[in-house]
């Protein structure tokens, strides 16, 4: 019944509409972002502490080492708290000279923190809930403990669907992280009242079993929020979306044949993105440039991003090129390939491209040796292989 309740308290119509309000009040009276999880890190904070005093007195009082494991839990929840406000205190920085992109990824590095603290917390308790096991021992009952322990399960709920919807709305990280930091402490405390009501019925081990579970979860939880935490900072791959939205919208300006060779870094929100467009080499120089300065605009427009774009004009006039391209077509297919180029004469030329996929030297001779063989002409097919952080 327990579980049920609190799995399903975010989805009751009024709670979840007192939520999206609430989360609403923050984000208008915050004004930007970085406020805004700055007020969700104090709000969070200070509920934290207060069920941390909370469950910690309850779990002296009747000696149960999961309930006390869950306390620290909660503490660790505030402290992840501190962590998220300092987090995004850094972050709302303008660049400086040190850091002319900014200091958006210090949420980042907030969030990875947390990971840490959350690692050795886990680590300390699952010790002392090992000695539990081997050494049981007696936890006492009572019912009005239990509806106090009820009591900051719904809380905790309330505070994570509220993270959760405001780090969804803000699409903020950290504030996501802390949302399913604050899930774990729900999690955790409905397995210590299964404990503490096992415990009265004799099963004293119980106690130590759950509190080893909730130390194992805890680092699971860590490891989850170290790894999105670190992504973005060693320079995590852009989304597909991302991607083919940026390929369309540069498709759907006059003149752009292709794009390719697409390199994507985020600071937080903002976007430093570059490609290269194919363009027809009749346009003139400047033609192409105003078509390229007009598709860096819109790009950065809707991105907030700073957009460079290379140009590469395309000879499609050469009488061969039908042939290379629909050659090359079916020997590695359409969307192995990009910037097709024949430099040269009718009787003598060479043939230039690059690949998207990664071939090894044999499959790139049996390229270039069918190319050869089956275009009279060709002198040299020159093949160049795109690096692994370039997408097309």
């Amino acid at each position: 019944m327990i579980k049920f309740f609190w799995e399903n308290l975010g989805e009751i119509d009024f709670m979840k509409k007192f939520i999206e309000k609430l989360s609403d009040i923050t984000i208008e009276k915050a004004g930007s972002k970085n406020k805004a999880g700055f007020y969700e890190g104090i709000i969070s904070c200070i509920v934290n502490f207060v069920i941390f005093i909370v469950k910690l007195i309850i779990g002296f009082s009747i000696q149960s080492i999961s309930l006390i494991t869950d306390a620290f839990h909660s503490l660790s929840d505030s402290m992840s708290s501190i962590v998220i406000i300092v987090g995004f205190y850094y972050s709302s920085k303008p660049a400086d000279e040190e850091h002319p992109f900014g200091h958006a990824r210090s949420e980042n590095i907030a969030s990875l923190i947390v990971a840490i603290m959350l690692f050795i917390i886990s680590f300390e308790f699952l010790k002392d809930s090992v000695m539990r096991i081997i050494k049981p021992e007696h936890v006492k009952f009572s019912v009005g403990f239990i509806i106090v322990i009820i009591f900051t399960i719904i809380v905790k709920e309330l505070l994570s669907q509220y993270s959760l919807y405001l780090g969804k709305k803000l699409d903020s990280i950290a504030l996501q992280t802390d949302a399913y930091h604050h899930k774990t402490d729900v999690y955790a405390t409905c397995l210590v009242i299964v404990s503490i009501l096992l415990s009265h019925f004799g099963i004293t081990r119980v106690d130590g079993i759950i509190g080893c579970a909730i130390s194992l979860y805890i680092a699971y939880i860590a490891y989850e929020m170290a790894k999105k935490s670190i992504d973005p900072l060693l320079g995590e791959k852009p989304s597909e979306v991302l991607i083919e939205d940026i390929k369309k919208i540069a498709k759907s300006f006059e003149h752009v044949k292709g794009i390719h060779d697409i390199i994507i870094h985020n600071y937080g929100d903002k976007h430093i993105i570059s490609f290269h467009i194919e363009v027809p080499d009749s346009l003139s120089p400047c033609k192409i440039h105003d078509i390229a300065d007009e598709v860096e605009k819109k790009i950065n427009h809707l991105y907030n991003a700073t957009c460079v774009i290379h140009q590469d004009p395309i000879n499609t006039s050469h009488p061969y090129y039908k042939k290379v391209k629909e050659l090359i077509d079916n020997l590695i297919g359409e969307e192995a390939y990009h910037d097709l180029k024949l430099i040269g004469t009718e009787k003598k030329f060479n043939v230039i491209f690059d690949l998207n996929e990664r071939y090894d030297n044999r499959k790139i001779k049996e390229i270039k040796s069918k190319l050869k063989n089956q275009v009279e002409g060709i002198d040299s097919v020159i093949i160049k292989i795109e690096p692994e952080y370039v997408y097309s």
